[in-house]
């Protein structure tokens, strides 16, 4: 967990930067925007081209040279980068291996822990990721003043080679548990396990809520407080982006308390319950710009929790249902429709905002709908693979039997 957290502390420096990175490179929006969106380029590929590779070489080491990857390529972007192209080149480089201790480090944990905990093993995991990413935010924001961005983001990517140091130590008694595969590609015959199929649906449904919730919500505050508080537009964004900080910060520990839920009551009842909870805070979201403020930002922090507190459910039952030999690809295919979701939702919402105007809380309200709809579709998707015998036995029976047999 310290590994990750490690990794994550810089990664948000770009997007924390960017309103002094455009002014200082004469950046356009679009080459800005472009920017990140290697990232997003670079974590699809981790997923498709790094986690299969731990079907057939050790997880640990795929893991240690991903961290040592990400290191690197943030430390170069304050040292090295003064234009698009760099920037977009080493923006590339922190996805792909960011991605890469993520998805890699998932089987890690795993392997590690039995049934009856891996779902709690799983949700700290992911709470720690999310805890990075909240944190990155609001500590390079903080220090910019004292150090200027390319200061701040030297500091904490220093601290990211922490990132390959612990998980040598930590990993040094690693064994690879299983069967294991003779090949290191991607083998798209994982889908052909109808449990991991509809799991995978599930996650891309809830990844489409959760790119919604961190590329819009923090612009909906700001327009509210403009149009309802009267606010200026740079103390309304400022503003907007401190509370969603903070709601990041404190949702963080959503995704384990998730993963602690579905190992009480079942991984499928428990993501019903979070997935519809989210989905009904999508569907109201966008509608109550008008409200009293206070219940504008109760919303908000519900929002923000639940949309997040269902992700380690998907990613611990794929674990658990993957056809043995092929975890790697499992979750390759998993990590992919997770990291494509935010390249299309932000398009779709922002699309729907360009026809209705942003000024209008029609267009809000019917960008958050869209999300909530991906909502629902993962619930309907959850009773459906309850009605399976074969199915529901797959992920169920097998966390009731451990689950027991820790009792």
């Amino acid at each position: 967990m310290t590994a990750l957290l490690a990794a994550a502390l810089p990664m948000s420096a770009y997007s924390a930067s960017l309103a002094i990175i455009q002014e200082e490179w004469g950046m356009t929006n679009s080459q800005a925007g472009l920017v990140n969106s290697a990232t997003a380029v670079g974590s699809v590929i981790a997923a498709l081209v790094i986690a299969p590779m731990t079907d057939r070489l050790r997880a640990d080491r795929v893991l240690i040279t991903a961290g040592l990857s990400a290191a690197l390529a943030q430390i170069l972007f304050p040292l090295v980068a003064h234009n698009f192209g760099v920037a977009m080149t080493l923006r590339f480089f922190v996805g792909l291996s960011i991605s890469g201790i993520y998805v890699t480090g998932t089987r890690v944990v795993a392997e590690r822990f039995a049934l009856a905990g891996r779902g709690t093993a799983t949700g700290l995991y992911v709470t720690t990721f999310y805890l990075g990413s909240g944190l990155s935010f609001t500590l390079i924001g903080a220090f910019i003043p004292l150090l200027g961005w390319r200061g701040a983001t030297t500091l904490f990517a220093g601290l990211s080679f922490l990132t390959p140091i612990v998980l040598y130590l930590i990993l040094r008694g690693y064994r690879p548990s299983g069967v294991r595969d003779t090949r290191a590609t991607l083998d798209l015959s994982v889908l052909k396990s109808k449990p991991a199929s509809v799991m995978i649906f599930g996650y891309f449904m809830h990844s489409i809520e959760l790119s919604h919730l961190r590329t819009w919500l923090t612009p909906f505050l700001a327009f509210v407080l403009v149009a309802y508080g009267g606010f200026e537009s740079e103390h309304a964004a400022a503003r907007a982006a401190v509370i969603f900080g903070i709601w990041n910060i404190v949702g963080a520990a959503a995704p384990f308390l998730g993963g602690v839920l579905s190992d009480r009551v079942g991984r499928l009842r428990a993501a019903i319950a979070l997935c519809a909870l989210s989905a009904a805070c999508s569907m109201t979201m966008g509608w109550i710009g008008g409200a009293p403020w206070a219940m504008v930002l109760a919303l908000s922090l519900v929002y923000t929790i639940t949309t997040g507190a269902d992700s380690a459910i998907y990613t611990t039952s794929v674990t658990e249902v993957a056809i043995p030999g092929k975890m790697g690809s499992t979750l390759a295919v998993h990590g992919f429709f997770g990291f494509a979701a935010g390249i299309v939702s932000p398009a779709l919402f922002g699309g729907l905002l360009d026809i209705t105007g942003r000024e209008s809380l029609t267009g809000w309200g019917l960008g958050f709908a869209t999300a909530g709809i991906g909502g629902l579709l993962a619930v309907l998707a959850m009773l459906w693979l309850m009605r399976i015998p074969a199915a529901y036995a797959a992920i169920e029976a097998r966390t009731s039997r451990a689950r027991q047999a820790a009792h």
